[in-house]
């Protein structure tokens, strides 16, 4: 058995219930000289607290529970780490629940989180298909006893507390940015648009060529998948034959797999066709070549989730949507296009 409170109590020479107002660091008027000396005895016997005793005193586990897509379009691993590295900063521990795009398992996996007394819920809905229950979640979000932030739309609406990029203006970002480089006819690589994120990237794009006076063209936007495993479909010489030299994709992996399915068909990029990214990931910088992306700053949110957490908790703010506005990163998988 390891050191217990009463272990520290009898080597400080004070009671069980003094050892312990000290240590929950609950309020007091212990001298500051009695503190210090259940706080050295603890150091020195190497005392490790008892969450769930604690938790019964306080009502809080310390925990969040973080709802992330399995496949998801630009970050798993990225938002994953950033938001794990944002709770263990601010003292919390991190439940992962990675979901499919099925809407009763997402929402039996919230509500399993729930029962469990997390101190709050971040989710990430952008790839469910929801429409028919919309509702049951935002009835389950407003009648949570604790905050769940969502990181998109649940449908069409966004929840108060919300944190969420800014993807259409992250693909009119992408969109642009190749405008910029005088290129005329981009193709727009997106995930299925029944998803939110889909629907956002392609409008965002729809935005830039109608803002530079460029027709939209339906048959230069194509349905990719952000499955790691599965192949690019994307006809390159086909869209290049007809006058496509740049393309925006929806994430970084989906760029990556344009860039190596070019590679493979003896496409050279950016030399004979531009591409974009989106999402700024890891491995972004470290491909060859360095790929031109979006970045939707992931830590900047992550932060903010778990700081809303604490503070709604503590019942000192009102919450609000807040929308993050991305930058793009100019890298080498784009150049500017010289009409001869």
């Amino acid at each position: 058995m390891g050191v217990t409170i009463k272990d520290v109590a009898k080597k400080s020479g004070v009671s069980v219930t003094t050892v312990s107002l000290v240590l929950n660091k609950r309020k007091n008027r212990i001298s500051e000289q009695t503190k210090k000396v259940i706080e050295d005895a603890a150091l020195e016997l190497n005392y490790i607290p008892n969450k769930s005793a604690q938790s019964l005193v306080t009502k809080k586990t310390q925990t969040i529970g973080l709802v992330v897509p399995e496949y998801s379009y630009y970050y798993c691993t990225d938002l994953i780490y950033s938001v794990q590295t944002a709770c263990q900063n601010a003292g919390y521990f991190t439940i992962l629940s990675l979901t499919d795009s099925d809407s009763d398992n997402v929402f039996n996996i919230l509500n399993n989180l729930i029962s469990k007394d997390v101190d709050g819920i971040i989710f990430d809905p952008s790839m469910l298909v929801i429409d028919n229950q919309v509702t049951n979640f935002l009835a389950l979000i407003k009648n949570a006893s604790f905050p769940i932030v969502c990181l998109s739309y649940l449908g069409s609406q966004l929840p108060a507390n919300s944190i969420i990029p800014f993807h259409r203006q992250g693909a009119y970002l992408a969109t642009k940015n190749l405008l910029n480089l005088n290129h005329k006819c981009i193709a727009c690589v997106t995930g299925n648009q029944i998803y939110n994120l889909s629907a956002e990237f392609v409008a965002g794009y729809q935005d830039a060529l109608e803002e530079a006076k460029i027709p939209y063209q339906e048959k230069l936007v194509f349905e990719s998948s952000f499955n790691p495993r599965s192949e690019e479909k994307c006809d390159l010489e086909g869209l290049i034959k007809n006058g496509v030299t740049s393309i925006i994709a929806a994430s970084d992996l989906i760029a990556v797999k344009l860039i190596k399915k070019a590679v493979s068909s003896g496409i050279h990029v950016p030399e004979d066709l531009s591409i974009c990214g989106y999402g700024n990931s890891a491995f972004s910088c470290n491909f060859l070549p360095e790929l031109t992306t979006v970045n939707l700053h992931l830590d900047r949110i992550a932060r903010k989730a778990v700081n809303l957490i604490c503070k709604a908790n503590k019942k000192t703010c009102n919450i609000t949507p807040e929308i993050i506005p991305p930058i793009l990163i100019s890298r080498d998988s784009t150049i500017i296009l010289n009409y001869s």
